[in-house]
């Protein structure tokens, strides 16, 4: 597939089709997840709670559970769920608000602190092979795509 879509810009066609982009993309985060979930796997989590544990490792404070969907981008029960999983392993804290007594506030607990960084360089030294012959600029570049295109997708005035 990726050697057909480089034949295909290299032969002076300045724009790969969508539908092998879609294809590209879609194999390319399959790939992607699938060897996440494989290492994810040895410390009891998934990808969803990886995700979770992640947004919450950037705060403190912690965040209501509304939040934590929003930045996700998926519905709350799932969230839900998912936290009472990752409460009852030990790895975050939930408590009532102390604005709002409805709502939960979730930290990350001493365990999902220290799971963190382990999680992180076995997860970095594992994906790495796929990345093999990217420069940082490449890795750059990437990650600033996937930016805009959330970025964009979220601005409801150009969709």
């Amino acid at each position: 597939m990726l050697e057909e879509l480089i034949r295909h810009v290299s032969a002076g066609r300045v724009s790969p089709t969508t539908y092998s982009l879609g294809i590209l993309q879609a194999k390319s985060f399959r790939i992607l997840n699938a060897e996440t979930a494989k290492v994810l796997k040895d410390y009891g989590v998934t990808n969803v709670d990886w995700a979770i544990l992640g947004i919450l490792s950037d705060t403190s404070k912690g965040l209501i559970l509304s939040t934590i969907s929003k930045r996700l981008g998926v519905q709350a029960p799932l969230v839900t769920v998912r936290m009472t999983v990752l409460a009852a392993e030990g790895l975050v804290i939930i408590t009532p608000s102390a604005e709002d007594s409805r709502r939960r506030v979730v930290i990350l607990s001493p365990k999902g602190k220290r799971l963190i960084p382990v999680v992180e360089k076995t997860l970095r030294r594992k994906i790495r092979p796929l990345f093999r012959n990217a420069s940082v600029r490449d890795l750059m570049g990437f990650v600033n795509i996937l930016a805009l295109i959330v970025k964009n997708g979220e601005d409801e005035s150009l969709i």
